[in-house]
């Protein structure tokens, strides 16, 4: 049996009943973050790994391609899910990173590096209200001039703002449909209900 077969054999037992998660284009395009992956499941060690792969911006890198960064997002969220069941307490910056991909649909041009680097402690409070009408209301109120003022915002955290407001209405809120028949996405509950769960605590 090949390394690579064994090595799909190890992630399908680890998966066991959530095997949708398997990661088949990181299987085929990096294996060795698959290698990584199966050494580290069930550490914390594999989140903090995880999360410096969904970096925005990662010296001397590009940064993954959209589907790589999609399945590293869920099996970050399965890790988490199974950790937490056992009493494992993570910091909410991690499920801050995921609700963000989410948000920009994996898009890395749109991916809010200034607000993240530089206004971390606004993210967590225009989160808490993803998939709400007030979180538009939210970045409407730090749009506000005296807020601006008051956070010395760079321009470049304004130009973000508004991007994350305009992504939210058109991935959340299409052709203005009342909040019972929103779009209910795999990635989009997933995230929204993760983040929401570790803000809580």
């Amino acid at each position: 049996m090949s390394d690579k077969t064994n090595l799909r054999a190890e992630m399908l037992a680890i998966l066991g009943n959530d095997a949708q998660y398997y990661p088949h284009f990181i299987d085929k395009n990096f294996p060795h973050i698959m290698r990584r992956i199966v050494d580290l499941w069930g550490q914390p060690q594999l989140d903090n790994l995880l999360n410096g792969l969904l970096a925005p911006t990662r010296p001397g890198c590009i940064g993954f391609p959209r589907q790589a960064l999609m399945e590293i997002v869920d099996i970050r969220q399965l890790l988490r899910q199974r950790m937490v069941a056992s009493g494992v307490v993570f910091d909410e910056g991690g499920a801050v990173r995921d609700a963000l991909w989410t948000l920009v649909d994996f898009e890395q041009e749109n991916y809010p590096v200034v607000l993240e680097s530089q206004y971390p402690h606004l993210l967590p409070e225009i989160l808490s209200h993803l998939g709400k009408a007030q979180f538009n209301a939210q970045i409407d109120t730090l749009l506000a001039p005296s807020r601006q003022r008051e956070l010395n915002f760079q321009e470049a955290a304004l130009i973000e703002l508004m991007t994350l407001k305009a992504m939210h209405g058109t991935r959340y809120f299409p052709r203005e449909k009342p909040v019972e028949e929103l779009h209910d996405g795999h990635h989009d509950a997933h995230a929204a209900g993760v983040f929401d769960r570790f803000h809580r605590h």
